[in-house]
């Protein structure tokens, strides 16, 4: 923990300032955003990779500061912000700065929406969408009668596509697998206007692709972004 702040002191999008004990600080600043990769030290810091000094070589910086990975700014009193993995920047079509996991986080933050990732394929953003098939199922059900006749058979395909237990997903061809996406396409389509009209233009998605099955994740729950980029 390098910061953070109480429930009263919340504020919109921060961390918060750093905690006593610890410093923080932003390197290789960008002159006009203030952005750059946030490195730590102090107490509850590491001192380095057991018996791997060049790991530790390339996490630490000379003067002993822990590299983060993490780009972030402070604002005017000192609150600190993190906007996403160096790794993962994306540049826009004039060289701005795209944050996927900022996207993704108002992707996320959608009805019906169970995970997603953003990436760059062809200088266009795309978006990856896992959604929650039951509830959309349960919405879709309520608002059209032609489902309600089979949406037993279909809320138990879902549940297999939430389990990741549909192994057969490339030869099932199946009426219920067929009209799944169908519903899922209209969601997708209505997700992608109610999205961009939150991002800025250069941040805006250009295509959302469903993800029928969750995301492989690391065993810290992040999902692997190389798989599917």
């Amino acid at each position: 923990l390098i910061a953070g702040s109480s429930p009263a002191d919340t504020f919109y999008r921060a961390i918060g300032p750093a905690i006593e004990g610890t410093e923080v600080r932003i390197a290789e600043k960008d002159s006009e955003s203030g952005e750059g990769e946030i490195q730590v030290r102090g107490p509850n810091v590491m001192r380095g990779y057991f018996k791997d000094d060049k790991r530790t070589a390339e996490t630490f910086t000379e003067d002993g500061w822990l590299r983060t990975g993490d780009l972030g700014f402070f604002d005017k009193q000192q609150r600190l912000y993190i906007r996403g993995r160096i790794k993962n920047m994306l540049l826009g079509p004039s060289g701005e700065n795209i944050y996927p996991e900022e996207i993704e986080a108002v992707i996320n933050s959608k009805p019906l929406v169970a995970e997603s990732l953003v990436y760059q394929a062809g200088g266009k953003l795309v978006a990856k969408v896992h959604l929650n098939y039951e509830a959309m199922l349960a919405y879709a059900a309520d608002q059209a009668e032609d489902l309600r006749d089979n949406v037993e058979e279909l809320l138990e395909l879902a549940r297999e596509l939430m389990e990741n237990t549909a192994s057969d997903l490339e030869e099932r061809r199946s009426e219920e697998m067929t009209r799944l996406h169908e519903i899922a396409s209209g969601f997708l389509e209505d997700l992608k206007q109610r999205v961009n009209q939150e991002l800025n233009t250069f941040s805006r998605i250009a295509e959302f692709v469903e993800q029928p099955v969750p995301f492989e994740k690391t065993p810290t729950m992040k999902i692997k972004r190389y798989l599917y980029v």
